[in-house]
């Protein structure tokens, strides 16, 4: 039997990415809330968010409609400040979400996803997972969410279930 699994598909997303060129280990918490408190402020939907290792990096996905003005808003709050040297915008990318309770404990799942879609030849920018561990979320470009659909819906282990279809 295979366990209940879709993928999710929502297109006409830019990144902000926020970025240091050095190595910062711990940035301080009030740094992260500098950063949201800022997003927050301008009214924008954060859709998914990833993060380095180092913490010096954070990617937020918006809708395209917002990327510019949460570019110029948080190059106003936050650059000069130490913390933050580039500010960069990576606009009409998609999420893709594979969704399923069947995730949950089951070892490899994610391998799977990530070869399936890189076997279409498919570039991944961004990664991002639940603490559920029922949810996988990557970005790719908007020319490239199709391939990903594709990708992960012909591996018929993955998906039982699919409700994917890229909104232009």
């Amino acid at each position: 039997m295979v366990p209940e699994r879709a993928v999710r598909v929502e297109a006409s997303c830019s990144a902000a990415n926020l970025g240091a060129d050095f190595d910062v280990f711990i940035l301080p918490l009030n740094k992260y809330a500098d950063r949201f408190q800022t997003l927050g402020s301008n009214n924008v939907n954060v859709m998914m968010i990833s993060q380095d290792s180092s913490e010096a990096a954070i990617s937020c996905v918006v809708a395209n409609r917002d990327v510019d003005r949460v570019v110029r808003a948080l190059q106003l709050a936050l650059m000069g400040q130490g913390y933050v040297d580039k500010i960069a915008e990576e606009k009409d990318a998609c999420i893709i979400a594979v969704v399923g309770s069947g995730m949950k404990g089951t070892p490899g799942v994610a391998d799977r996803i990530f070869t399936a879609v890189a076997k279409r030849k498919v570039n991944i920018h961004m990664v991002a997972q639940g603490s559920s561990e029922y949810n996988v979320s990557f970005v790719v470009s908007h020319d490239d969410g199709p391939d990903a659909v594709k990708a992960i819906q012909k591996n018929s282990v993955l998906v039982a279930e699919s409700s994917a279809q890229p909104n232009a």
